[in-house]
């Protein structure tokens, strides 16, 4: 019975609200860029102006929506989808869908898909932690 106690108590004290950090609400995408290279990975200058989706089942739901800005980069701002997102980062995914207008390098069919990671970056907020995501290289799948 002691044991039982001990062990309630050993949960209570190392939860995120003993230590005075609230629960992640959300995550935010940042990432790129987008380049007009035959990966869409650099080396090639940034796609200003792309259109792409988040999403952890193949491009079947889409979590978010990005246009890329300057250099090609991204960013998806605030998401309260956290659990599909924390609970499935080795199948969430940046998407580009192909073709891509003012790149004649990049095929004329298929996506571009980045694997999201999350960083060890999380921000506190007044509302609770955010914690941030970045994409890894971007593949062909045709």
């Amino acid at each position: 019975m002691c044991f039982i106690c001990l062990f309630i108590l050993v949960l209570i004290t190392t939860s995120d609200v003993a230590s005075g950090q609230s629960s992640i609400v959300g995550v935010q995408i940042v990432g790129g860029p987008v380049t007009c290279s035959a990966t869409g990975n650099p080396p090639g200058p940034g796609l200003v102006g792309v259109n792409g989706t988040i999403s952890c089942d193949g491009g079947n739901t889409t979590l978010a929506t990005f246009v890329t800005g300057a250099l090609g980069l991204f960013s998806t701002g605030v998401l309260p989808a956290v659990q599909q997102i924390l609970s499935s980062t080795g199948s969430c995914a940046a998407i580009v869908a192909l073709p891509v207008a003012n790149c004649t390098i990049l095929p004329s069919t298929g996506i571009l898909q980045a694997p999201l990671m999350m960083t060890t970056t999380i921000i506190q907020t007044a509302l609770g932690r955010i914690a941030m995501f970045v994409p890894r290289v971007f593949q062909l799948v045709a």
